[in-house]
């Protein structure tokens, strides 16, 4: 980065934040933003809730280990009759006799399973792999917040410094045209000469209301990323910093990044996944072994308790299923498959991201310095040629071709710088890290 462009890029968003009508909030550093999303973005707070949940179906599927205990207590009331029809002398008719039944019982159910195929293990292996692969996931996307936060960033910034730069542009354009009306006033310039100014006076006048609209783009995407509410205004949201960008010194290692990408610990997990998930369809070819134990207390109508206890041990094996545990055991095996070539498909994309990344940042940053020797060289252009158009020593198209090359390089420096921060930004993606803590 220029130096002397890093050293001015601070002091030209105060200024420009401080002459905004109606500011009311400070402009926030690149720390301040970092600080906001890392607390308030909707996603992020989405994937550390998928956390929670996964921490909690691991410790759902490791009680299936432990014997489910199942109290119970139940109360019964009913009622008979008994009907005598053979008449005596005392009783000529029917003798009715009702007897009312009262039973309370209390007790306690205890079920253990011994043995089902393995299943139990497999299902908590696969229980803490896709915890796995919700933390990584969760990296993905502080990955992904932190790419979106530091392009949102740079280009909320560079529409503030563009702002800046662009009203620079029109107001040398308006000397320019009255330079050139004067030269044609005084005969020593043509009207087309006069129209021409004219028209890139128009132009960089719709490039500052372009740049304004873009900039309250970039300010609600801004606002969106820091996870701010969506009906609010945001025309006082403003940053400041500048376009600083840390390259590697050496090369980095390409391979271990690989092997340390959050990606790869996904598509790693759903191996170990896709593993547990066909043996839990083996299981289903095993029979399955439950022991139970119950104990209870009962007591009919005003006798005297009754105490019961039972105890056993059930096998039980399907036999017959439709064919339904060998489908499932195939699909096991064709998703444990799949899953596997998708790992190695995974780590080649993300060593061609990372060195396609990686030569996109370095070629950004050295742009910079070419980019700043143009603007020197035009800027020394334009002061030679401006006296020498006024004292007649070069034509109109001459000084107009230096004008504009000043100009454009003008903008182009701004675009380089950031161009490299957004550069930077995709580095980091592609590393599948971020500035988010």
């Amino acid at each position: 980065m220029p130096r002397n462009i890093l050293k001015i890029m601070p002091l030209l968003a105060f200024f420009m934040a401080a002459a905004l009508p109606g500011h009311a909030e400070s402009p926030l550093t690149w720390e301040d933003c970092v600080r906001e999303a890392a607390v308030a973005n909707p996603e992020l707070e989405a994937a550390r809730a998928a956390i929670r949940r996964s921490r909690n179906q691991v410790g759902a599927s490791r009680s299936d280990f432990f014997p489910t205990l199942t109290p119970f207590v139940g109360y019964n009331a009913s009622n008979s009759s008994n009907f005598r029809t053979s008449p005596n002398p005392d009783n000529p008719g029917v003798d009715v006799n009702f007897v009312t039944r009262q039973q309370l019982e209390l007790g306690i159910n205890l079920d253990q399973n011994i043995f089902s195929g393995f299943q139990t293990k497999a299902g908590y292996d696969r229980s803490k792999s896709q915890l796995t692969e919700t933390e990584a996931a969760y990296q993905v996307t502080r990955a992904d917040v932190s790419l979106d936060l530091k392009t949102a960033f740079a280009r909320l910034l560079f529409y503030q410094e563009q702002s800046f730069v662009v009203r620079r542009i029109v107001e040398r354009r308006k000397e320019n045209v009255r330079f050139v009306e004067l030269r044609f006033e005084g005969g020593r310039e043509n009207m087309g000469s006069v129209m021409r100014n004219r028209a890139l006076l128009e132009q960089a006048q719709y490039d500052l209301s372009q740049t304004q609209r873009s900039l309250r783009v970039a300010q609600r995407e801004l606002a969106k990323v820091l996870g701010r509410r969506f009906e609010d205004s945001y025309e006082n949201l403003h940053v400041k910093g500048g376009f600083q960008t840390h390259l590697p010194k050496a090369s980095p290692d390409f391979n271990t990044l690989v092997l340390n990408h959050p990606e790869h610990r996904m598509a790693e997990a759903q191996t170990r996944t896709a593993r547990a998930d066909l043996r839990l369809a083996k299981g289903d070819l095993y029979p399955s072994v439950d022991a139970n134990a119950s104990v209870s207390l009962d007591k009919l109508n005003n006798r005297g308790d009754n105490a019961l206890w039972s105890a056993g041990v059930n096998i039980t094996y399907p036999f017959f299923t439709g064919g339904r545990d060998i489908y499932e055991l195939r699909g096991a095996r064709a998703e444990q498959f799949r899953v596997r070539e998708n790992l190695r498909e995974t780590d080649n994309q993300l060593a061609l991201r990372l060195k396609q990344a990686y030569a996109d940042f370095k070629n950004a940053v050295e742009a910079i310095r070419v980019q700043e020797n143009f603007l020197k060289a035009s800027e020394v252009r334009a002061e030679i040629g401006r006296s020498q158009y006024a004292n007649g020593l070069i034509s109109y198209q001459d000084w107009d071709l230096v004008e504009n090359d000043l100009i454009n390089n003008q903008r182009t420096i701004l675009e380089s710088g950031r161009d490299a921060l957004l550069a930077e930004a995709a580095w980091e993606r592609a590393q599948g890290r971020g500035a988010i803590p």
